[in-house]
């Protein structure tokens, strides 16, 4: 570096040294993996936006490095400019984050997306179960059935999961599904009413019609 280099404010030096490399402050971030702002407040000379004398003193470097100058006279060149605004590193100094590592993901973070995606899957592997459409199944052909005897006695079978109503009563099933359920029945046709309900509230309803005749 020249003495009448030295001479001049640190801003010109190093505008007319990335004007001759062919970096702009944008390419010369890049290549740098100092953040722009930084790098726009050395070519304006506006030393007080800079951090710590530590941390700039690793950028002049960087940027010595890049544009292929000596590290030690632009980093005096620096010194000799910056005055005040050179201060020394406290215990609230912190380095800047680099804009191109990979940030940490916090250690809660990552749980509760396993733990969400471990709910997820278990409701899609219990969504039948939950709101699928239940299914009822009767040991004897009801529909349009004649019968000659009163309390007829139906049998059949649901999922052990769903709920059961015979003309509006609740029955008992047992852990097999199954269900019994004595009707008495008026003369003439009768209708029986099946509503089968799975938990998140998807029902069926089947109705036969019987004809009791004494």
């Amino acid at each position: 570096m020249a003495q009448k280099e030295i001479n001049k404010e640190f801003g010109e030096f190093l505008s007319e040294e990335m004007a001759v490399k062919g970096f702009s402050a944008e390419k010369l971030a890049h290549a740098t993996n100092i953040p722009e702002r930084y790098v726009n407040a050395l070519i304006k000379n506006d030393f007080k936006k800079l951090p710590a004398g530590v941390y700039a003193r690793g950028y002049i470097f960087k940027i010595a490095q890049a544009l292929n100058d000596d590290g030690g006279e632009l980093w005096n060149l620096y010194k000799n400019r910056a005055g005040e605004a050179l201060r020394a590193s406290g215990k609230t100094d912190k380095l800047p984050a680099n804009r191109f590592a990979v940030k940490k993901i916090n250690k809660k973070i990552i749980v509760a997306i396993a733990v969400a995606a471990l709910v997820i899957a278990y409701l899609l592997f219990r969504a039948d179960d939950l709101i699928g459409l239940p299914t009822l199944k009767l040991t004897a052909n009801l529909d349009d059935a004649v019968v000659s005897l009163s309390p007829l006695t139906i049998n059949g079978e649901v999922e052990p999961r769903d709920l059961i109503a015979v003309n509006g009563e609740n029955i008992a099933v047992g852990n097999d599904g199954k269900f019994e359920k004595e009707i008495s029945l008026q003369p003439g046709v009768n209708a029986i009413e099946f509503k089968v309900k799975r938990l998140l509230g998807r029902e069926i309803t089947e109705v036969k019609r019987v004809t009791y005749q004494p």
